[in-house]
């Protein structure tokens, strides 16, 4: 995990800003055989007299060699709205060492800002406070800028919180089961057998229950389909050989729409009502 500030904050202290200033967080995280985007989001930030304004994730896999790297990259960036002291709290990760078979956790330590009051603001004020002239046009001109600006601000936290709700939404959207298979129908069509390749692997961690691991050539092994099982070794080998050549997932797609399909009727119950009475002891 790789972590940077922009501008760079002293290790020993608070950092000095001004009103209007910006102060952003970088964030990489990067790992062998996950995904991308099974990277969590960084934390939602409330912080009084901090306005922030989260980017879009960029989110990264590389495959070298049938080995899988995927990567996320996060940024956030504070807007000092006023004076006085903030704190960023501080963020932590957690992550599981294979080789020291130790949960691990890496963590980017809370920051303490002391926002002062920008010159250029108060340069701009007494200038209009000490000119001669109309006082009278100027007070309107300051009722009429006041307005604007809080047609802006209302604009703006109605876009915000719109906003918050189509990423949250999104965000459910694309943490469920159908997303990823959707994901998987995608990177078949594509064609690209190293991209159908990370799609499933996401999508069997959110379509496999309790059974952490759960892998493709399993699922085909299980299903009792012979097609399916023949396919998925085919599909495998090439992914295991690193062949960039032209692939088609159609057929493969179709067979696990066709497994998950049948899958969601079997697990559908009979009755969904419970019965009245207990069950009634067989007689001997």
């Amino acid at each position: 995990m790789e972590s940077s500030w922009t501008p760079l904050l002293p290790d020993d202290g608070p950092g000095e800003l001004m009103v209007g200033d910006a102060l952003t967080l970088e964030v990489t995280r990067r790992a062998r055989d996950v995904p991308g985007m099974v990277f969590a989001p960084l934390p939602e930030f409330s912080i009084d007299g901090l306005a922030v304004y989260p980017d879009a994730a960029r989110v990264n896999d590389h495959i070298n060699r049938g080995t899988l790297t995927g990567s996320r990259g996060d940024s956030v960036t504070f807007v000092c709205e006023r004076e006085g002291r903030f704190e960023i709290p501080e963020l932590r990760f957690q992550w599981w060492d294979p080789e020291q078979e130790i949960l691990s956790e890496n963590v980017i330590p809370a920051r303490q800002l002391v926002v002062h009051a920008n010159p250029a603001y108060a340069a701009g004020t007494s200038a209009i406070s000490q000119s001669p002239g109309n006082w009278l046009s100027w007070k309107f001109v300051a009722m009429a800028i006041a307005l604007l600006l809080l047609l802006v601000f209302g604009a703006k936290r109605l876009g915000q919180l719109v906003a918050g709700r189509f990423r949250q939404g999104r965000r459910a959207w694309e943490a469920g089961e159908p997303w990823a298979f959707r994901q998987v129908q995608k990177a078949c069509a594509s064609g690209s057998a190293a991209a159908a390749y990370n799609a499933i692997t996401v999508w069997l961690s959110r379509c496999g229950g309790d059974r952490a691991g759960l892998t493709l050539m399993v699922l085909a092994g299980e299903s009792g389909d012979a097609v399916l099982l023949s396919e998925t070794t085919a599909f495998q080998e090439r992914v295991a050989s690193g062949s960039t050549g032209d692939w088609s997932g159609d057929r493969l797609a179709s067979l696990l729409e066709k497994f998950r399909r049948h899958s969601d009727e079997a697990a559908k119950p009979e009755n969904l009502l419970r019965p009245l009475n207990p069950s009634a002891v067989k007689s001997r």
